[in-house]
């Protein structure tokens, strides 16, 4: 595999691990926000619930549980869903999430109002419940509607049952007739207007309920609702958060949405996808020299001096002069050489012959101001700029540059409009067939 080959794989590994990364933060992100913060939320507004609730033993059924202060605060949002732990009755439910496993009623218990009847639910109200079956879209279903007849938290005028009963049954043929004449869609609850202070449309196979009102006087069905508790629930496409806290008599569950699934994915996709292509191109901008001189063999000063001038060692002495100013321009062209024709060393500050005679610089600031110079000359002066490092290699005597070139196949590199490659131990112009070589990624 070619160097280029190698640096570019580096590179879409950093860019992968850049999207891996981003991907994370945002999954912290969205874990924090949308889960971590609302579950503490949750379990506040389940604690408060099951705190106002105050149970104690009736006379007309095993356990009855006050709702009273819950009712009457109109500032207290309580848990959405709130029933007794061991028989499953309904004591509070405020919102409607179509699919949740709480969602589904007993439908023998239903059945037995087929004739109106009055019954005290564990909140110590006394409904009078009445039940017709109906069809909708060939579905056999069951309508449940009820009156209050008296509660613990409100006086209500006293009807005679036989003006209740007949509401019920009015109410119960006009929305069979509503459901019957529906083409295999429930209309919407809010123009059923029905005239019962609660009702309830469930699937007579399955008790899925297919609307209600809320406050509905029933029973939760099914083997295991209550066992699975913390949780996530899917309704179409939004991602909801699902956490149950109970006591020794209630169970209060709070539902809170995370996200739209399908958005939750886009956002994801789309923010990794951007950090891929971010980090690719700062990669690009910013370490793609790096990596190339990772990729580079850059021989220490001992070895360079050991091995002389070879097709990858250049030596140069200071390009100091008489005014104490620098000539850069030798140096440049090796270095252009190397960059267009193979990885090689130039070590500034060592003669012809191998003899080291050290850079003349006084002192640690005027070594940063050489160290400045030969940057900039080189970015300044060769286009497009190769990837190079200097480094300061302070001898026993004397103090050696050593300036590392890595060669890129493929990119021509110039000094003034020349392009230098490295023929042996010399630094020359190309060829236009060399040039035409080096552009192909062949050598010159």
């Amino acid at each position: 595999m070619r160097k280029r080959d190698r640096v570019r794989k580096r590179i879409l590994i950093w860019s992968a691990g850049g999207g891996l990364v981003a991907f994370v933060l945002v999954v912290g992100a969205v874990f924090v926000l949308r889960i971590w913060i609302p579950y503490r939320e949750m379990g506040e507004t389940n604690r408060q619930t099951l705190e106002r609730i105050h149970c104690s033993d009736g006379l007309t059924a095993d356990r009855l549980c006050d709702v009273s202060e819950i009712v009457n605060d109109d500032s207290f949002e309580p848990a959405q869903y709130v029933l007794m732990k061991n028989t499953h009755d309904f004591l509070l439910t405020t919102a409607l999430h179509p699919g949740f496993r709480l969602n589904v009623l007993d439908v023998d218990l239903i059945k037995t109002y087929r004739m109106p009847t009055s019954v005290v639910a564990p909140t110590g109200a006394r409904w009078r419940l009445y039940s017709q079956s109906g069809k909708l879209a060939g579905r056999a279903v069951e309508i449940l509607l009820g009156q209050i007849e008296d509660a613990p938290w409100a006086h209500f005028p006293r009807e005679a049952v036989s003006e209740i009963d007949e509401v019920l049954r009015a109410e119960a043929a006009r929305i069979v007739m509503r459901i019957e004449a529906a083409k295999g869609q429930l209309p919407p609850v809010a123009k059923l207007r029905v005239k019962t202070d609660t009702f309830a449309v469930v699937e007579s196979l399955t008790g899925k309920v297919l609307a209600w009102n809320q406050d509905v006087a029933a029973r939760a069905s099914g083997a295991g609702i209550l066992d699975r508790q913390n949780d996530f629930y899917w309704n179409a496409d939004q991602v909801f958060l699902v956490r149950f806290d109970s006591n020794e008599d209630v169970v209060a569950v709070s539902l809170h949405p995370i996200a739209n699934l399908w958005a939750l994915i886009g956002l994801l996709g789309t923010i990794s996808a951007l950090a891929v292509l971010i980090v690719y191109v700062a990669s690009f901008r910013w370490l793609r020299d790096y990596f190339f001189l990772k990729e580079t063999r850059c021989l220490p000063s001992e070895e360079a001096l050991r091995s002389r001038e070879s097709g990858e060692v250049e030596f140069k002495e200071d390009p100091l002069d008489r005014k104490g100013q620098r000539d850069y321009t030798s140096l440049l062209k090796a270095i252009t050489g190397f960059a267009n024709t193979r990885d090689g060393t130039v070590c500034l500050g060592v003669n012809d012959i191998g003899q080291v005679q050290g850079l003349k610089v006084r002192d640690q600031e005027e070594l940063n101001r050489l160290h400045e110079s030969i940057l900039s000359s080189v970015r300044e002066r060769i286009s497009p700029v190769p990837a190079f490092d200097v480094h300061f290699d302070p001898g026993a005597e004397a103090i050696v540059a050593r300036v590392c070139v890595s060669h890129e196949e493929g990119r021509l590199f110039g000094l003034g409009g020349v392009f230098y490659i490295r023929k042996g131990v010399q630094t020359v112009p190309a060829e236009p067939e060399e040039i035409d070589r080096i552009r192909r990624g062949l050598p010159p």
